[in-house]
């Protein structure tokens, strides 16, 4: 009778013990790029940039963030520059005079807001 109870309890085990984990849903960010930051005045800059791939969620807002702290975020100076794939530009204004700033691209999608690999230094004009 004990060889019988020990056999149905491993028998248990090994059913219980083979059940499938679920799996983690796996989230692409997109690809954002910052190409230039150029044609700076004393109080402007043109920024380039793209979404070159979208990711596993819509591109809902894209643009430029930009700052004297060397990460800028979309919480300092940004522009908003539509939705989806494709390059789009801006123009920031009001900038200092003779000071060092730096610019990211940026994507949110429903996963949050992702920037570009690359940030870019520029100085504006006295």
């Amino acid at each position: 009778m004990k060889t019988f109870i020990i056999s149905i309890t491993v028998s248990l085990l090994t059913f219980t013990s083979c059940k499938k984990e679920d799996s983690a849903t796996l989230v692409m960010p997109p690809v954002v790029v910052i190409y230039s930051a150029t044609n700076q005045t004393d109080s402007t800059c043109e920024f380039y940039g793209s979404v070159e791939l979208e990711g596993t969620n819509p591109v809902l807002l894209k643009g430029f963030c930009w700052n004297i702290d060397s990460f800028p975020t979309i919480s300092n100076f940004k522009s908003e520059n539509g939705s989806g794939l494709d390059v789009f530009d801006t123009t920031a204004y009001l900038l200092t005079p003779q000071t060092k700033y730096y610019v990211r691209a940026y994507a949110t999608t429903s996963s949050g807001t992702h920037y570009s690999s690359a940030t870019l230094g520029f100085s504006t004009l006295p």
